[in-house]
């Protein structure tokens, strides 16, 4: 029994440290070996050879971690929408703007929302 699991868990950590390895390095060293190997094969900057290899494989690191730095604000951002959209739907939904506040407990917390607590004014 132990030993079937053990192997379960072997193999669910293999596959993640596999995941890593390649998040952490083959798709940094494809982003500056790929636009580095295509200035080299154009030669569009054949009269700064090295240079311009190494600046274009630069640049597309450069744009790798950018891509991965939008999508780190993206995915934070969507978490933040849905745990605020949860938030509103357990409080009630209290309206701010409305006229009349019949038979309804209101509490500051309402107004404020989880992912940015800070009140202003």
């Amino acid at each position: 029994m132990w030993k079937k699991l053990d192997r379960v868990f072997l193999g669910i950590e293999w596959k993640l440290s596999l995941g890593t390895f390649i998040w952490a390095v083959v798709f940094p060293v494809t982003s500056v070996a790929l636009p580095a190997w295509a200035a080299w094969t154009a030669g569009v900057f054949s009269q700064y050879a090295p240079l311009s290899w190494v600046t274009v494989g630069f640049a597309g690191l450069v744009v790798y971690a950018l891509s991965i730095f939008l999508y780190g604000i993206g995915q934070s951002r969507a978490v933040r929408s849905k745990y605020d959209a949860k938030f509103l739907l357990e409080t009630g939904g209290v309206d701010p703007l409305a006229k009349v506040f019949e038979d309804k407990r209101i509490f500051l917390n309402d107004f404020v929302l989880p992912s940015n607590p800070v009140v202003d004014g």
